[in-house]
């Protein structure tokens, strides 16, 4: 019987362990093959789907034929039933063993000790296969959906080590955690209070000391109070609250409730179970997608982690993210949920110290264009979790909003180091990027939005205003009938500024045909919904000064592409307006309207 390897490399092997004499260890495509059967849920995918991954830019016919090669050449190696298939589909057999497919098992048997028995590394580690940019880009998602299930159940047996009374167990395992995360105070915090109740306080003296050297000598910045109290005490000898100086099993319990997760409640109320903080995981998987399904399916997993666990406060805050970003694209919430900003204040109710919650807190005020009560949340947000990238994508935009571009893009290019895979994240990023001046930059950014995700169609909307100023309006115009076909008419963009903006993009000869004929559709739109900011950018693009001033002080809400536009976009249309002395007037509006101290 065939065993495949994927973790910490790739290779193919008998069940005593040695490699076939086919040699398929040696070969990548037939690998690769594997390896997307085996990371499939079901085992299954279609040829097209495979070919297109594996042999992107061939004709199709070349590339069924490679497909169809590498195919016999597993089934040689492998055996004639490793590979089943069925006209358009491929399926790996059930009788090939994978470490892929057993890890996966685990995670839905809550079995977290098999989870890391079966991680070995990264996915594929060292695995390159020249020439198929839609492979890596796979690759790199799957890389992190089973590196988040490895770290989740790393702290789920540190947890219960220092339940059991094993701390010196449970510090192996933080300190492997904390190895991948070096600037997590939180995990710092528990690795060295696991060290001290073990017995180790050098140990633990030197863990804190090197994540203060690394904040310092990486950021600049100081370690956050809890990890500077927690070595001042340990310095000055005294026990941990509690302990009563001594390492009974009686102190082990006191250390173990000290470093209960962030999601319990600080009076001692249980952790959550494993099933909880699965669901909470794949709550956040779903929320990145921006998509309308995404955001439900996010939803109703926060809300099920809150259902087997009343105090988590994590899922609370994911909840929260979840039901503003519905709001924020124009999809209805689910029937019975909670307001957002009441989530928020929930998951900062369990626990005071949560990061996610305070990122919520901050989300939920940014979309109330509270931007200075925003960035103070999300900037606590970042002290206290610095891995949550969600913090530092809605700071970037909050920033950009308020007028600090070159800002918003540093700190939008961290969101992107911790999350590569968030659409939104790049999408802000490219947002900032344009609005900085970077418009080659943008174009990348905004470009691997939309291939990240094809459904999300905000970032079909900033490709287009990329595209837009850089002359080629062809290709804005393709953009924006993507978004067009996926956003909802209330959502974010509106279809009038898709619409604007698609009258911009036409061709000179018919350009001014076309933003007549816009401009007088949008004006005959009954208030509320008239779109007042884009009837300000189409009067100016006539060349009506006065008039294009009077619609932008009709504007009753500031949203953000009619910020961004007012501030940054359409030099060639509005760099008039900013001339005149009117528009420092329009910015103080805009600041008084988004909360600026």
């Amino acid at each position: 019987m065939a065993r495949l390897r994927f973790f910490g490399g790739a290779a193919a092997e008998r069940d005593d362990g040695t490699p076939f004499e086919g040699g398929i260890s040696t070969r990548r495509h037939p690998l690769a093959l594997l390896a997307l059967l085996a990371c499939t849920p079901n085992r299954t995918l279609s040829r097209a789907k495979l070919a297109g991954l594996l042999w992107p830019g061939r004709p199709d016919a070349a590339a069924r034929n490679r497909l169809n090669s590498c195919i016999y050449n597993v089934r040689r190696d492998l055996g004639d039933d490793a590979l089943v298939t069925s006209g358009e589909h491929v399926r790996l057999d059930d009788t090939v063993a994978c470490d892929v497919i057993e890890l996966r098992e685990a995670v839905e048997a809550e079995d977290p000790d098999r989870v890391v028995e079966l991680y070995q590394g990264p996915l594929l580690d060292g695995f390159y296969l020249s020439g198929t940019p839609e492979f890596e880009k796979w690759l790199d998602d799957r890389r992190a959906h089973f590196r988040r299930a490895y770290h989740e159940s790393l702290e789920e047996l540190a947890l219960r080590a220092m339940e059991a009374g094993r701390p010196g167990e449970a510090a192996r395992h933080w300190r492997t955690l904390a190895r991948d995360e070096p600037y997590d105070a939180r995990l710092v915090v528990r690795l060295v209070e696991a060290l001290e109740a073990s017995g180790n306080t050098g140990a633990a003296l030197r863990a804190g000391e090197e994540h203060v050297r690394a904040m310092s000598e990486e950021f600049g910045r100081e370690p956050r109070p809890e990890v500077v109290e927690l070595l001042d005490r340990i310095r000055r000898g005294e026990p941990a609250p509690g302990a009563g100086g001594s390492n009974t099993a009686a102190s082990t319990a006191n250390a173990a409730d000290a470093t209960a997760p962030a999601s319990s409640r600080p009076d001692g109320a249980s952790r959550p179970p494993p099933g909880a903080r699965l669901r909470y995981v794949q709550g956040r998987g779903h929320l990145d997608e921006r998509t309308e399904s995404g955001l439900r399916l996010a939803a109703a997993h926060f809300r099920a982690a809150i259902d087997l666990h009343e105090d988590y406060a994590v899922a609370w805050a994911g909840l929260a993210d979840a039901l503003d970003m519905l709001r924020f694209y124009d999809y209805a919430p689910p029937e019975g949920s909670p307001e957002p900003l009441e989530a928020a204040c929930r998951a900062l109710e369990i626990d005071p110290e949560c990061g996610e919650g305070w990122a919520a807190l901050g989300i939920a005020r940014s979309l109330r264009q509270e931007g200075s009560d925003a960035i103070r949340a999300l900037r606590r947000a970042i002290e206290l979790r610095p891995s949550h990238g969600e913090a530092y994508a809605w700071l970037g935009w909050v920033q950009l909003l308020t007028g600090r571009p070159g800002e918003a893009a540093r700190i939008g290019a961290r969101a992107i180091e911790i999350d590569p895979l968030a659409p939104a994240y790049r999408a802000y990023f490219a947002e900032s990027l344009l609005a900085h001046g970077e418009s080659d930059r943008a174009r990348v950014e905004a470009r691997r939005a939309v291939e990240i995700q094809p459904g999300y169609g905000l970032a079909r909307y900033i490709l287009a205003l990329v595209e837009y100023h850089r002359g080629d309006f062809a290709a804005a115009r393709a953009a924006l009938e993507g978004a067009a076909a996926v956003v909802p008419s209330g959502g974010t963009p509106r279809h009038s500024e898709i619409q604007a903006l698609e009258a911009l993009c036409q061709p000179e000869a018919g350009r001014e045909t076309a933003v007549r004929t816009c401009l007088a559709a949008l004006e005959s739109t009954q208030a509320p919904l008239r779109d007042a900011g884009s009837i300000g950018l189409l009067q100016a693009a006539l060349g009506r000064r006065d008039a294009a001033f009077e619609a932008f002080a009709a504007v009753r809400t500031w949203r953000d592409f009619t910020v961004e536009h007012v501030r940054y976009f359409f030099p060639e249309i509005l760099g008039s307006l900013r001339d005149d002395a009117r528009y420092a007037e329009l910015l103080a509006t805009i600041d008084a309207a988004w909360g600026v101290d």
